[in-house]
């Protein structure tokens, strides 16, 4: 070492990856950051490149891991506005 510089300790990763699977057309991937102590699900759907990111509480976690389609939001459709737009 020269003078003035300093040992550093490496750098752990800020998100890690607690579970990661593959299936059928999709990527999952439950994630832990650890500035905050959250919870992301990752789903990537293979075929067209669509990825999802949403936050999960740790009670919810396995399920979402092993059930992502579950926990997307659900898009809900005005009618009136679906009419006019036709």
């Amino acid at each position: 070492m020269t003078a003035g510089t300093q040992a550093r300790k490496p750098r752990r990763p800020a998100t890690r990856e607690l579970a990661h699977r593959t299936g059928t057309g999709i990527e999952v991937s439950l994630l832990w950051r650890r500035s905050d102590n959250s919870l992301t699900l990752q789903l990537v759907e293979l075929e067209n490149g669509v990825v999802f990111e949403l936050s999960i509480s740790p009670e919810d976690a396995l399920d979402a891991f092993y059930h992502p389609y579950a926990y997307l939001p659900r898009h809900t459709v005005d009618p009136w506005q679906e009419l006019l737009a036709a």
